[in-house]
């Protein structure tokens, strides 16, 4: 029996999570007009014909609106609980669902909205966002992120997110001798952030762990997570 034909509550369910929560497919978010399902797009990249089957999907089980949010990701309203075990699975179907709903609430990646569109960036940052959110949803250890935990690969460019906070940012930068790095802070937008250097875009996914490891290892303590990341984390760091 397939997934959609088979009883609604003979299906594995994630309770919906409390308003102030991060939502999710697997564990959506109960508001006034119904549940609210967050579809979580790797580095932005969204092709046409997925964004439009998504909008098909708001239409079908939801009110037909579809917020996008500050993470660039893509909100289903209205959806009713009978009708959560078909929208997940075709949106299985299109590649838009994690394995469980813990990998999947903390794969918060924000890129820019002109990744690989922009010819004065000094790097195009899809393929390293892509591989952050991958090692986000595979690795178990960094499943006990708070939900809220956020990480922002920026290439630069006409279209920057240096206005953007988040807990981890890396920032492409031109290099003087190597080509371009990444410029490497944690908690809040460029000008605030917290400055550890650089790093070479192709150690950005295991340092990302790392620093990833050692705020779990400080400070992080669930339910509740302290405020300052960054100095929990530097006093850690050479």
């Amino acid at each position: 029996m397939s997934a959609i034909t088979q009883p609604c509550n003979a299906l594995p369910r994630n309770p919906p999570r409390r308003r102030g929560m991060c939502p999710g497919v697997l564990a959506p978010m109960e508001v006034g007009d119904g549940l609210l399902v967050r579809v979580r797009v790797p580095a932005g990249v969204l092709p046409a014909a997925s964004a439009t089957r998504i909008a098909e999907l708001g239409r079908r089980y939801g009110n037909g609106l579809v917020d996008l949010s500050h993470r660039g990701n893509l909100q289903l309203r209205g959806v009713a609980a009978a009708d959560m075990a078909a929208l997940i699975a075709e949106l299985r179907l299109l590649g838009y669902v994690s394995e469980d709903a813990e990998s999947e609430a903390v794969r918060n990646v924000l890129t820019s909205p002109t990744a690989g569109l922009d010819g004065t960036a000094v790097l195009d940052v899809r393929p390293y966002a892509l591989a952050l959110d991958a090692r986000l949803a595979a690795d178990r250890d960094l499943h006990r992120l708070p939900p809220k935990f956020g990480w922002l690969v920026d290439g630069g460019g006409q279209a920057t997110l240096f206005d953007s906070s988040t807990d981890v940012r890396f920032d492409a930068v031109a290099g003087a001798v190597d080509g371009p790095l990444f410029r490497v802070g944690l908690g809040g937008d460029f000008e605030k952030a917290t400055l550890l250097g650089c790093c070479r875009p192709d150690d950005l996914v295991e340092l990302a762990a790392a620093l990833a490891r050692t705020f779990l290892a400080v400070s992080y303590k669930p339910p509740r997570a302290p405020g300052n990341k960054a100095k929990l984390v530097c006093r850690l760091l050479p």
